[in-house]
C-alpha cells in the first residue's frame, strides 16, 4: 500500500509538472544557463535515481502504512497528497510565466496572485513539502535526505539569482519582496502605540 500510495503521488506531481511544461521560447532571456541546467539535472537524476531504487527493491518490505495518529508513514501521505493541489495551484496561478529555468519573458509581469500574494517561491516550499513527505511516507533515509539536500542545493543558489532577475526587469518586484515571504507567508506584528 505505501509504495502504491508513493507511486500515485509521484506520478500526479511528475504529471502537474509535465502538463504546464512550456516550450522554449526564443524570445526569452536566460540567466545563468549552464549552472541552471547543472543544478536541475543533478536533482532530476537523483530523484529518479532514489525514487526508482526504492520502489524497485523487491528485498526490502516497506512497513505498512500506519493510521495511528501522526505517524511518519501517515504525516508523509498527508504532505505528498497535499503537495497535489498546491502545485496545481501554484502553476495555475502563473500560467505562461512557468518555467523550469530562469528566464525573463518579454512584457513580463509580477505574478501576485494565487499562493503569490504571500509567498514569492510557493513552488519551491511545496516542493520540499512534497520532499519530506516522500521521505516520512516511504521510511527511508535515503529518500529523506538525499533529493530533498540536492532540491535545497538547487534553491539555495537559485533563488538570489531570481530575485535579482525579477528585480531588474520591475521595480514593482522590490514592493512585492518587502510584504511577502520567500518560503512561508511573512506575518505582520501590530505596531504598539
Amino acid at each position: 500500500m505505501v509504495k502504491i500510495l508513493f507511486t500515485v503521488f509521484t506520478i500526479g506531481f511528475v504529471g502537474i509538472r509535465a502538463y504546464y511544461h512550456q516550450p522554449d521560447d526564443d524570445t526569452q532571456i536566460e540567466i545563468r544557463g549552464t549552472r541552471e541546467k547543472w543544478l536541475a539535472g543533478q536533482f532530476t537524476v537523483i530523484l529518479l535515481m532514489v525514487h526508482g531504487w526504492w520502489l524497485g527493491d523487491t528485498e526490502s518490505t516497506p512497513l505498512p502504512l500506519d493510521f495511528s495518529f501522526l505517524s511518519p508513514s501517515l504525516l508523509g501521505a498527508c504532505m505528498m497528497g497535499a503537495s497535489l493541489p498546491l502545485l496545481l495551484w501554484v502553476h495555475h496561478s502563473l500560467g505562461t510565466y512557468f518555467s523550469a529555468r530562469l528566464v525573463v519573458q518579454n512584457q513580463h509581469e509580477i505574478i501576485q496572485h494565487g499562493p503569490y500574494q504571500w509567498v514569492r517561491h510557493p513552488m519551491y516550499s511545496v516542493g520540499f513539502l512534497y520532499l519530506i513527505g516522500a521521505g516520512l511516507l516511504s521510511q527511508s533515509w535515503v529518500v529523506g535526505i538525499l533529493p530533498t539536500c540536492s532540491f535545497a542545493l538547487l534553491v539555495g543558489l537559485r533563488v538570489h539569482d531570481e530575485e535579482s532577475m525579477l528585480c531588474s526587469v520591475s521595480e514593482e518586484y522590490r514592493t512585492y519582496m518587502r510584504r511577502t515571504g520567500r518560503f512561508l507567508p511573512r506575518f505582520k506584528t501590530q505596531d504598539t502605540v
